[in-house]
């Protein structure tokens, strides 16, 4: 179902926060019950990386089956579900069947099932065709950034921005608040009991809104992708690194992908996604 892709130049290395890794590694998950979700306490998710200012998320996938062959349904790629009477609490990266046309999506939204009020604070979808499903590798990358009265969100595809439009009838609330939530567990190929078969890779996620000359600049180092924690070429925010996932652990039974940013945000892997090599 997922192809091997292209071959690559094995590399290893040491950086100063990174734990030694094989950058030709990457996640398998399987769709059926395989899942990575952050371990440990709170405060250690994407959307606590974005906190009060903004924030970046980019990874690499690749599918050939990621799109919901029912129209109107969603493959979710990362993101996380949280229910704590009476607050149902979301922020996901998802691709969709809209009519046949297949989209990204970035949703990001707090219910109040008591009282039924929705407050959206982010969302999009591309406003064409987005054909991840082509078993080749595609680099993702989200920003989330306050602007204005709301908050501004940015899709990157390949290293270049997508033109966004809404799908849904409130986009960006107010930011008079940070679009957090406390023990928000953010996961991979899940949603509730929903899961995706894909392949992931490098995934990371900053505390600032990277610029498109550094996502571009990571795009353009291929899977392999270099020592996030260190700056070089267009790439100038190595400071703020929140979670640094390569997927390259060299121990294949390991149920723990650690967080090579040097902050401990390690992942859990369940049900044992396969570790492969490109």
């Amino acid at each position: 179902m997922l192809g091997l892709g292209n071959i690559v130049t094995k590399r290893s290395y040491v950086s100063s926060a990174a734990a030694e890794y094989d950058s030709t590694v990457y996640l398998e998950f399987d769709g059926v019950n395989e899942y990575g979700e952050l371990s440990g306490t709170a405060k250690e998710t994407f959307l606590h990386a974005v906190g009060t200012t903004g924030g970046t998320i980019s990874f690499w996938v690749r599918s050939s089956d990621i799109y919901h062959p029912g129209s109107g349904n969603f493959r979710y790629m990362i993101g996380g579900f949280a229910f704590s009477s009476p607050n149902v609490n979301t922020f996901y990266i998802a691709t969709k069947n809209d009519s046949g046309t297949n989209r990204i999506v970035i949703l990001r939204s707090d219910l109040n099932v008591g009282t039924g009020v929705l407050t959206v604070w982010s969302d999009f979808k591309t406003d064409s065709a987005d054909h991840l499903s082509d078993n080749t590798w595609h680099h993702i990358a989200v920003t989330i950034k306050p602007h204005g009265s709301g908050w501004r969100t940015l899709l990157f595809v390949d290293g270049t921005g997508a033109t966004l439009t809404t799908h849904g009838s409130t986009v960006n609330a107010s930011n008079s608040s940070d679009p957090s939530a406390a023990d928000f567990p953010q996961t991979i190929a899940r949603y509730n009991t929903i899961y995706s078969a894909m392949d992931i890779n490098e995934m990371a996620s900053w505390s600032t809104e990277l610029s498109s000359s550094e996502i571009s600049y990571i795009y353009n180092q291929g899977l392999t992708g270099f020592d996030f924690t260190q700056n070089a070429g267009d790439y100038t925010s190595a400071s703020d690194l929140y979670t640094w996932h390569t997927m390259g652990e060299k121990d294949e039974t390991e149920s723990i992908e650690p967080d090579s940013s040097g902050n401990n945000r390690d992942m859990t892997l369940f049900n044992a996604p396969s570790r492969l090599t490109h």
